[in-house]
């Protein structure tokens, strides 16, 4: 009887959490919108970027998440034959504890980047942190449109004196506006 008990408590759990989480919090409405700054974003972008190296050619793609409470973004290096080569997946959200927009990136090489963003709709920022085995990096980075279909992109590095050292800039346009969904 115990185990057959025991057997029901079990299988009821499985079902729950499959069904998904069903405590008070998760079954509240979300907020309205917390990334509705970056619906200006959302879509397939071209350019090309210099660092401190050669100009590279890139191609970004950001789209709406589940419910509309996060942006996910994927970002790619274009060769000359125009191959993509998938360099970053993002997600952007709204952090409820910490009351703020939170982004984190995994790069392909294994770096981490987890920080803050905030901004309108005209211009968002980011603050940064990178992080590569034993290594973290401070960073800034703005996404400032010139219009509805080109932005420039910015970043910044900050530097042992505590100043903050261009390094990479670049603009890009959009190529499409589909929906990702």
């Amino acid at each position: 009887m115990i185990r057959f008990v025991a057997l029901i408590v079990v299988t009821a759990l499985a079902g729950a959490c499959l069904a998904g989480d069903l405590s008070p919090a998760a079954t509240q409405p979300a907020a309205s919108k917390p990334v509705a700054i970056f619906d200006r974003l959302l879509g397939i972008w071209q350019g090309e970027h210099k660092g401190t190296g050669e100009a590279s050619h890139a191609r970004v793609v950001y789209e709406a998440g589940i419910s509309d409470q996060l942006v996910k973004g994927r970002s790619y290096t274009v060769n000359d034959k125009g191959e993509a080569t998938l360099r970053y997946e993002t997600f952007i959200y709204y952090h409820p504890r910490d009351k703020q927009l939170r982004s984190i990136s995994v790069g392909s090489t294994g770096g981490i980047f987890d920080g803050t963003v905030g901004g309108t709709r005209d211009e968002l920022s980011f603050e940064f942190s990178a992080y590569l085995r034993d290594q973290k990096v401070d960073y800034r980075q703005t996404i400032r449109f010139l219009s509805d279909d080109r932005y420039q992109w910015t970043v910044w590095q900050k530097q042992a004196d505590e100043g903050w050292k261009q390094v990479i800039e670049g603009q890009f346009v959009r190529e499409s506006t589909v929906s990702l969904k």
